[in-house]
């Protein structure tokens, strides 16, 4: 029989309230749609789309994305949002009601892989970034082509180890310090917001910090050890696997910025503008070429919110895709 999910525990973990066991209890909630049959696996492509058009719909109305006759009869589409944490957990408590269809996109409740050890594995295969929330309450956006593993079972420490890049909002908890593995260099924080690169074909890794304060060291090898830097905001490490080297410099990219928390609303704006207002206030560069969505027409209300959390509610209510490359973003239909 399947455990039964209340909406308050469900609210309760999007405001990074749950204990461990709490965490686990969702963890194998969710894990046991993988055993129901899909309903529209025997349906046709055009009939699928049409139903996940219809729920998506329905999902909106709910939620009061409601067209005014005068846009309808425009064609122009007018999304509003409102996030505050009652019309999050509102969001889930539908979109869960729904069983399985839309619960892939919900990747903060589940990892990609566990194995018996209790190892919890995170990837980014896509060319977006991706977010999951931590069985600790911690924050990890995985750019793509990362992968993350973490391990539940310590008693002392919150570990994780990183092959890729990734920017960690960590929870606080002085008793169990969260460290960061990435080949021989450790990075130990108890509470921070900060982006770690670690690259094993370059041999090179840098760690970036935009809040607090982390401690970047090498373990100890027999009679030696190599003296750690401390780091703090605006401040970065960069170690050489090859040269065994590490110098602590000034962090002076701007790429940093889409990880700033700011406040910003629009009223009725189009999706043009909306592009142009971020890349002025987060110094990027987002592109919407296709015509009909510059036209999409926004109302929204960002507060406390950093660019990828922004593009992500962007994506998620414009039913739009977005995609990360080296030098821009491009905001693309699905």
């Amino acid at each position: 029989m399947r455990t039964k999910i209340s909406p308050e525990l469900i609210e309760k973990y999007l405001m990074n309230r749950c204990n461990a066991e709490e965490v686990k209890l969702l963890y194998d909630w969710y894990a046991s749609f993988e055993d129901i049959p899909e309903p529209v696996e025997s349906l046709s492509p055009a009939q699928q789309k049409e139903i996940k058009e219809k729920m998506l719909k329905s999902i909106r109305s709910n939620l009061g994305y409601n067209l005014p006759s005068s846009v309808k009869k425009s064609g122009n589409k007018v999304h509003r949002l409102f996030y505050s944490a009652a019309l999050i957990a509102a969001t889930v408590i539908i979109v869960f009601s729904i069983v399985h269809y839309f619960l892939p996109e919900i990747d903060s409740l589940r990892p990609e892989t566990t194995n018996a050890k209790g190892i919890l594995t995170f990837s980014n295969n896509s060319n977006k970034l991706k977010n999951y929330i931590l069985p600790d309450g911690s924050s990890a956006w995985l750019k793509p082509h990362t992968n993350i593993s973490y391990l539940q079972n310590s008693e002392k420490y919150r570990e994780v180890r990183l092959e890729g890049e990734c920017f960690f909002d960590v929870k606080h908890d002085a008793s169990h310090p969260f460290i960061i593995y990435t080949g021989e260099l450790r990075t130990r924080v108890l509470g921070t917001s900060f982006n770690v690169k670690a690259l094993s074909h370059s041999g090179l890794a840098e760690i970036s910090v935009v809040t607090g304060k982390v401690y970047v060291y090498i373990p100890k090898k027999g009679s030696s050890e190599q003296k750690g830097v401390i780091l703090q905001s605006a401040q970065k490490a960069m170690y050489n696997q090859k040269s065994k080297t590490m110098i602590q410099v000034k962090e002076t990219s701007k790429d940093l910025r889409i990880w700033e928390k700011t406040s910003i609303s629009f009223e009725n704006e189009p999706i043009g503008k909306v592009a142009e207002a971020l890349n002025a206030r987060f110094n990027v560069k987002i592109n919407v070429e296709d015509p009909v969505i510059r036209n999409y027409t926004l109302k929204a209300d960002f507060t406390g919110q950093n660019l990828p959390a922004i593009l992500e509610m962007i994506s998620r209510s414009l039913d739009v895709n977005y995609e990360i490359t080296e030098k821009k973003i491009l905001i693309k239909s699905n």
